[in-house]
C-alpha cells in the first residue's frame, strides 16, 4: 500500500519536473540595468484560459517605484491573486 502510493506520487512528481513551461525564455534576452527598478503594468487585461469570456483583470495600470511599499487590497475575486500570478509568470 504505502510503497505503491509513494511510487505513484514519485511518478507524478517526475512528470511535473519534466514538463516544458508554457512561457518560453526569449531567444535573445534583454539585460536589465543594475539596481532597483520600478514595476509597471500598463493597460493589462487578462482572462484565464478556462474562462476566456470573463476578464480577471481589465485595463489595469499602475507603477510602483523602486523602494516603494504598496499594499494590494480588495474583495474576493478582485484580481489580487491573478496579479501576483502574472508577476511570477504563471500566465
Amino acid at each position: 500500500g504505502e510503497l505503491q502510493r509513494a511510487a505513484g506520487a514519485t511518478e507524478r512528481l517526475m512528470d511535473l519536473l519534466s514538463a516544458e513551461p508554457d512561457i518560453a525564455a526569449p531567444a535573445a534576452p534583454v539585460s536589465l540595468p543594475d539596481g532597483p527598478l520600478p514595476l509597471s503594468f500598463e493597460g493589462v487585461t487578462f482572462a484565464y484560459p478556462s474562462r476566456p469570456d470573463q476578464n480577471a483583470l481589465e485595463d489595469l495600470s499602475f507603477t510602483i517605484e523602486a523602494g516603494e511599499t504598496v499594499a494590494i487590497v480588495g474583495p474576493s475575486g478582485a484580481g489580487k491573486t491573478t496579479l501576483f500570478e502574472m508577476l511570477q509568470r504563471f500566465y
